[in-house]
């Protein structure tokens, strides 16, 4: 009786090479299958990664080719602002470069900046209703429906995008899908780009396998507990590329005020005060004003126009050139990515960091930024005395011209190698090349 003859090789994650040959006869009725099974090891596979299924990966039947491992899938965690968004932004970026056949998913709130953001940029974006825990002792039920409603959402998008690794970008919107990640024995990474670690990566920090710090001195928080790496804060492809075009000046230099991607009340209204008081100091400058909602920037708008000065003031700016091109003075919160940024084109600020900000981080940012350039720390208290704000402001206009001279960058966040540290730390936990 004629037999057929199948050969099989499966790979297990040990890099252990499994070489099935099965005989089954051409008789349907007399079908019986003969495996025979020989173990080989072979030490140049042992260090590779292979996607697993069931703990075993087909390769190759005799005569075929063995396919290629399936370009890892990186889901991003977390969101709510520009300053969690971009560094994900970023190593996603770069990530792609090295692996264009990837998937990039990333989950985080439905709040508008956020939407803007994603859409801006092309992301695939899912949304979660998660609360910060806070509200839970206000609104229990809320809590607990939404919470209940994320983790629904997560689950889908986890059967779907099958992630080989989740990235946290901090904030409360990251907690779903790292503990997702961490009951499904998925590798984790956070990313904390604060001086002072936020409260969401404080509290995944121990699921996690590894964790990307902007600022050497956050090292304390963490160290001794997982595996840390001072990769600095990862930038964004345009804004890298603006560095080389900061040459070429407009005929009016431009001042930018920004609250971040969420804008500030109260920066908005300390630059009100001072183009009432002191326009004739603007005479000569271009305004560039990121208010944070289009009724701010309505109210702004008319401020300027009054006083007939150089503005274009809009809710928010898209993209990196429209913000910062040929920005020669900033003035600005203390948000962790924004310093980094302008720490990368050389621009002096003016910096006032909230001071609702959690554990005060905002200050130490700010403070680390400052020590390695030329920028200068105004806090909120001193800067609601009006007197003191324009009087510092008008200096650092006046002084322009030195300013501009300077290197401003800090030594942490200053170019686009944090990027590069991050998909490193990356691919040592995927063992990819």
């Amino acid at each position: 009786m004629s037999t057929a003859k199948n050969t099989w090789r499966c790979l297990t994650p040990a890099g252990i090479l499994f070489e099935t040959e099965t005989q089954r006869p051409t008789r349907q009725e007399n079908s019986v299958l003969t495996t025979r099974i020989r173990n080989v090891t072979i030490p140049s596979l042992i260090n590779q990664s292979y996607p697993a299924s069931n703990g075993m990966v087909p390769l190759a039947m005799d005569g075929e080719q063995a396919a290629s491992p399936k370009s890892p899938t990186i889901l991003f965690a977390g969101g709510g602002t520009g300053g969690h968004l971009y560094p994900g932004i970023a190593v996603a970026e770069q990530w792609t470069q090295r692996f264009p056949n990837s998937r990039i998913v990333f989950v985080g709130t439905d709040r508008v900046v956020e939407r803007r953001i994603a859409q801006a940029n092309g992301l695939e974006h899912v949304s979660i209703p998660f609360q910060p825990p806070a509200r839970a002792l206000r609104k229990p039920w809320s809590y607990l429906r939404n919470l209940r409603e994320s983790n629904r959402i997560v689950g889908d998008l986890f059967r779907d995008a099958q992630p080989d690794v989740v990235i946290g970008l901090g904030s409360y919107s990251s907690v779903p899908a790292v503990l997702k990640a961490k009951r499904a024995r998925i590798p984790v990474v956070l990313l904390e780009q604060n001086s002072i670690p936020g409260r969401a990566n404080r509290f995944l920090f121990r699921y996690a396998d590894h964790i990307c710090l902007t600022y050497a001195d956050s090292v304390r928080y963490f160290s001794g507990r997982k595996p840390v790496s001072v990769t600095g804060n990862p930038l964004r492809a345009e804004v890298t590329e603006l560095r080389n075009q900061r040459a070429v000046r407009r005929t009016k230099p431009v001042l930018l005020i920004t609250g971040g991607s969420q804008g500030a009340r109260f920066l908005n209204d300390l630059l009100i005060g001072f183009v009432r008081q002191h326009r004739s100091t603007l005479r000569g400058w271009h305004v560039r004003h990121q208010t944070g909602t289009d009724a701010e920037a309505a109210r702004i708008r008319v401020e300027y126009e009054h006083a007939d000065l150089s503005a274009d003031v809009r809710a928010y700016f898209d993209t990196p050139a429209e913000l910062y091109e040929h920005v020669a003075l900033a003035v600005t919160r203390a948000g962790a990515t924004t310093l980094a940024e302008l720490a990368c084109l050389q621009i002096p600020a003016l910096i006032i960091p909230l001071a609702s900000s959690v554990n005060n981080h905002q200050l130490y940012n700010a403070k680390s930024h400052v020590e390695s350039s030329c920028s200068q720390v105004l806090t909120e208290h001193h800067a609601k005395d009006v007197g003191v704000f324009n009087k510092t402001l008008c200096r650092l206009l006046e002084n322009t011209a030195a300013l501009e001279g300077e290197v401003v960058h800090a030594v942490s966040s200053s170019d686009g190698d944090a990027s590069v540290n991050v998909i490193n730390v990356i691919s040592r936990i995927l063992r990819v090349d």
